[in-house]
């Protein structure tokens, strides 16, 4: 099985390559527009339940951006090259039950719109849609569906009137520390007693890491960058799987008119949950972190070190806040 494995990574990261290879060389001048259309079908995942806690689910209540951002790429003879478009939801109609290769409702969307299109490149951007599901789900009718309705809402975007992306390009990256939240090797050895499995197995894996004299380190590196088209569209890019708390202030404090706010840029490597979040606690904030290689939880003062961070990025690239 590992030989099988090793080799679909091989030719995935070669066929990659030669992908990439293909798109610098075939770099010329183009179009660019942009404008936005909503889909229905995405919410927010964390459905509370009764008696305090949360579960996979939905929250009808719960925080939600089904907003679709398109661009809208034209070659200068007036062909149509491609198109990026985007959502806040986890591309996860189906589920663990199902053992196909698939890029769930996104990639149906991207099939059904360079079918529209022959000869152009659909590309779908994964956005703040850390704690957003489709719902329901669990049905590949539900997958075929989805996908079919965010084409189509894409299509309808494009064959409209779009504004147009301009020079110049100002960029800004930076990368800041995320605490986490204060642990301690006496917390883990009382914590390989717990009765919880998640927590005991998570303080044994820790206790390894002391052992093999490289302990958890304290805060986690985040890297964040700012994209902005002349005067107007600007893009947000951020590490990880970040929860919509995120998109939702970045959109309250700088407008959401041409403000692109996406997660999974870079680097995915645990949930970048919001305070709220880590305050209601479930799966976002605790559960899915203890199953990994970091210490535990982050700290509260997370969220307001990443928009520390977001604000002198947007003052770098021109971005005022709305006032």
């Amino acid at each position: 099985m590992l030989h099988r494995i090793e080799g679909y990574r091989n030719t995935l990261m070669d066929s990659m390559a030669a992908v990439a290879d293909d798109a610098v060389a075939g770099l010329q001048p183009a179009r660019i527009s942009y404008d936005t259309g909503k889909v229905d079908f995405s919410h927010n995942r964390r459905e509370p339940v009764p008696g305090g806690g949360w579960t996979f689910g939905m929250d009808p209540k719960g925080p939600v951006d089904q907003t679709v951002p398109v661009l809208r790429v034209f070659g200068m003879d007036g062909r149509l090259r491609g198109v990026l478009f985007g959502l806040a939801c986890h591309p996860s109609a189906l589920t663990y039950e199902f053992y196909v290769v698939s890029g769930d409702y996104a990639g149906i969307a991207q099939a059904a719109v360079e079918q529209a299109h022959p000869g152009a490149t659909a590309l779908f951007m994964q956005l703040c849609g850390g704690d957003q599901t489709t719902y329901p789900r669990r049905k590949m009718e539900l997958a075929e569906k989805y996908g079919r309705e965010l084409g189509a809402e894409v299509d309808r975007v494009m064959q409209g009137p779009m504004k147009p992306v301009r020079s110049p390009l100002r960029i800004a990256m930076l990368t800041t520390e995320l605490p986490f939240a204060p642990f301690s090797i006496e917390q883990f050895e009382r914590q390989a007693k717990d009765k919880d499995e998640l927590v005991r197995t998570h303080a044994e894996r820790m206790l390894k890491q002391y052992a093999a004299g490289s302990p958890p380190l304290p805060n986690l590196p985040y890297t964040m960058q700012a994209i902005r088209f002349g005067h107007g569209l600007t893009l947000l890019a951020m590490n990880h799987e970040v929860v919509v708390d995120y998109d939702l202030r970045v959109k309250k404090e700088y407008g959401a008119e041409d403000m692109i706010v996406a997660g999974y840029s870079n680097a995915r490597e645990c949930y970048i949950p919001s305070l709220r979040v880590l305050q209601e606690g479930g799966y976002e904030a605790r559960d899915a972190i203890l199953m990994g290689s970091f210490p535990g939880p982050f700290g509260d003062r997370v969220e307001e070190i990443i928009f520390s961070g977001v604000r002198e990025l947007m003052r770098a690239v021109g971005r005022a806040p709305v006032r």
